[in-house]
């Protein structure tokens, strides 16, 4: 008779195991900054970095370009280097991101802060997905995506009451406080997962 072995990625009932379930939270805390500061940012860039109706745009929507450009190169960084250090970059990018934005004094400033918030997206959402496929059974795949998913909806659509509380207690410099506390806690989530190679 022969035994088989459950590995670590299913020992819980769920068949998705609790490495599964620090990459979801890890994903839960970046997807609330996102829609913390995506739901404030047009407001903070008019009344606080002198941009107009014409110029916002270019601020929200400079680092979805980044994150466009560079999500297929980090995803081979991913490949070449491991999960974990490409995760690691995108959650300290990301504070260090929202700090620059919080000291910005005007648009060129906040929207430089906005690139390496870009490159921040780019790197951790490719690698936290990657993350989550290399965890999970072929067979089961489907499954663990589907509520992977609930991470990132659950987080854009929670974020903006949580930006809107932080913004109420301490203006917008507890908003980017929060979130850059956000972002390292996902960090930390995601480095107690088992990071297999892909």
């Amino acid at each position: 008779m022969s035994i088989k072995l459950r590995g670590p990625d299913d020992v819980e009932k769920s068949g998705l195991g609790r490495d599964f379930w620090w990459v979801f939270a890890a994903s839960t805390c970046l997807t609330l900054v996102n829609g913390a500061a995506a739901a404030l940012l047009a407001r903070y860039a008019i009344h606080e970095l002198g941009a107009t109706a014409g110029t916002v745009g270019l601020l929200v929507g400079s680092s979805s370009v980044v994150a466009i450009v560079l999500r297929p190169v980090l995803g081979s960084l991913a490949d070449r280097y491991g999960l974990r250090r490409v995760t690691a970059l995108g959650t300290i990018t990301l504070a260090f991101g929202l700090v620059i934005l919080m000291l910005a004094a005007g648009l060129a400033a906040g929207t430089a802060g906005r690139l390496v918030m870009g490159l921040s997206t780019a790197a951790s959402t490719t690698a936290l997905l990657a993350w989550v496929v290399a965890l999970v059974p072929t067979e089961q795949r489907g499954r663990a995506l589907g509520i992977f998913g609930v991470s990132v909806w659950a987080g854009l659509a929670a974020g903006p009451q949580l930006g809107q509380v932080l913004v109420s207690l301490g203006g917008y410099s507890a908003l980017w406080i929060g979130c850059a506390v956000l972002g390292l806690a996902a960090g930390g989530f995601a480095m107690r997962a088992r990071a297999p190679r892909i």
